[in-house]
């Protein structure tokens, strides 16, 4: 086979159109590599040799693309060239000269990680360093990233999540909210005693909660209870609720007396 005449795409790519009315689309650094604007001659194991050297800048520059649109951090390109059909060498060769240029750096992607997760999500310091470790980031790395963390900011973070439970909680006593709150945002990464101190600076101890649930369990259990044995099953109830004691008492001794 001969080459006919070589175009370059409006993509950067390159069509090499051969005498046999085929055509390969390729790159600027396999022409080079075999010197296709030189030797215009194609024989069976050049053709196959371009085909792989092609394929291998696909990959190359669809990684290139991925980094692009948003940073990647060693493992999960290690990963993606692995489901590939390059061999080692060549996934190594890529990985080698990613990282020389710079697209590729462990540090730098913690670095940005631990910025947009501490701002852009609820999640805390332990989420964090457990998804950064997933992906495949040194643990010298993570916790020297996470150590830059002001606490000023989590706690700013933490204010704002217990701020708005607190404001639209309507239906649960303040040790149910606690208890609640504390399962959530510990799974969520952030420290136990950080979100009880946030906590207690927020909570609401007004009793409009309990009135309110009073006045519901009031309603439904009045159908079946009366008398003592009404306010016995209300008082139960709202103890299941996590009100404490003497809110319980104070709310039906107040609706007893009117």
């Amino acid at each position: 086979m001969k080459i006919d005449k070589i175009k370059k795409l409006p993509s950067g790519k390159y069509k090499i159109m051969l005498d046999n009315n085929s055509s390969i689309v390729t790159y600027d650094d396999v022409l080079i590599k075999n010197r296709l604007l030189f030797d215009k001659s194609i024989d069976s194991k050049k053709y196959e040799v371009i085909n792989t050297d092609t394929n291998y800048y696909n990959i190359y520059n669809k990684i290139i693309k991925m980094i692009s649109n948003r940073m990647r951090s060693v493992k999960q390109i290690t990963d993606y060239l692995i489901s590939t059909e390059l061999s080692k060498v060549e996934q190594d060769e890529i990985l080698s000269k990613l990282k020389d240029i710079g697209l590729l750096d462990d540090v730098r992607f913690a670095k940005a990680y631990v910025s947009d997760r501490l701002y852009l999500s609820n999640n805390g310091p332990d989420k964090i360093k457990s998804e950064l470790l997933d992906l495949g980031i040194s643990m010298d790395i993570v916790l020297n990233e996470l150590s830059k963390i002001d606490s000023n900011i989590l706690y700013d973070k933490l204010k704002r999540i217990i701020s708005n439970k607190v404001k639209n909680n309507h239906k649960h006593s303040n040790y149910m909210l606690k208890q609640k709150l504390l399962i959530s945002l510990v799974n969520n990464g952030f420290s136990r005693d950080m979100i009880i101190d946030v906590f207690e600076s927020y909570v609401d101890n007004s009793s409009d909660i309990i009135n309110s649930e009073f006045s519901k369990l009031y309603n439904k259990l009045s159908r079946k209870f009366e008398g003592n044995d009404l306010y016995r099953k209300i008082k139960e109830k709202l103890f299941q609720k996590g009100f404490d004691s003497a809110s319980i008492n104070g709310v039906i001794e107040k609706n007893k007396n009117f």
